[in-house]
């Protein structure tokens, strides 16, 4: 299985606008992966192999793919349940928006893609930046990448990248890192007042009072993002790289920002060389 970029591609394939994903992304929370998904998901099963048992209820058709598995292949489906993308595949299935003869399409094009959905969406965003807010592109796709990963598995959600360019802030809310070394870039979370609270509050599983707390809880994910990346960065690459203390504050100018669309709302992500904050 890739990462958890299932639902970048389905933002990208022809067959689902924005609105419909939204409606998946909020089917998803609740999804139970039945075995049946769960195989077909992984390419355990083709969909020839239990196109006559379509008809059968969830747990009648589980019961007969159990029985074409094979003990390892099983094992394989084990611990899924909470993986976001096949809570995501899943959805498609209980909406019924497509069938499982539309899910082994679906995927069979999500396997054939050479450019991961992730990159392409940056590629197109990082094209459209002025020179002076460009760090390199391989380093700006690997922090992008990384948090990608960070925001879904942190708050368990399916993540769409969306390039957005001039996005006039209207006092955004955020809060930023910047890493120092040989690889330097700002990293930073913006959004509107009522999601950077609701995002402070899912991330530190409280109910905090005024903007300072959701200041504190969105610099400590971003603290806790730049740590475990530079730790990487040092493991893979030799290289040592230090965040410095977070800045946060508020965005009341144009800026160009990348959207990111969640199950809990959407936010903003800024890569780049120079700071947009100024209070630390």
């Amino acid at each position: 299985m890739k990462s958890n970029d299932f639902a970048q591609f389905m933002f990208y394939s022809s067959a689902f606008d924005e609105k419909k994903i939204v409606e998946l992304f909020s089917a998803s929370k609740n999804a139970q992966p039945t075995l049946a998904t769960k195989a077909i998901f992984l390419r355990l099963i083709s969909l020839s192999e239990i196109k006559d048992l379509q008809k059968k209820s969830p747990a009648e058709l589980d019961a007969e793919v159990e029985k074409i598995l094979s003990p390892i292949q099983i094992k394989r489906t084990e611990n899924l349940s909470s993986n976001i993308s096949l809570k995501l595949a899943q959805s498609l299935i209980d909406t019924f928006t497509v069938d499982f003869l539309g899910l082994e399409e679906l995927l069979q094009e999500y396997h054939k893609i050479e450019i991961p959905p992730v990159e392409f969406a940056f590629a197109k965003f990082y094209d459209s930046l002025p020179e002076d807010f460009k760090v390199d592109f391989p380093l700006a796709l690997n922090v992008v990448q990384c948090l990608y990963d960070f925001v879904t598995e942190t708050f368990k959600t399916p993540v769409i990248l969306i390039p957005m360019v001039d996005l006039s802030a209207d006092t955004k809310f955020g809060a930023s890192v910047r890493i120092t070394g040989e690889m330097p870039v700002v990293v930073a979370i913006v959004a509107e007042q009522k999601i950077f609270h609701k995002m402070a509050n899912l991330y530190d599983d409280f109910v905090s009072d005024n903007l300072d707390e959701d200041f504190d809880a969105i610099s400590e994910l971003l603290n806790v993002f730049t740590g475990n990346y530079t730790v990487q960065v040092a493991a893979v690459a030799g290289v040592e790289e230090e965040p410095e203390p977070p800045r946060f504050g508020r965005i009341d100018e144009k800026i160009q920002l990348l959207r990111v669309l969640t199950n809990f709302g959407e936010f903003f992500l800024y890569t780049g060389k120079k700071e947009i904050f100024l209070v630390v």
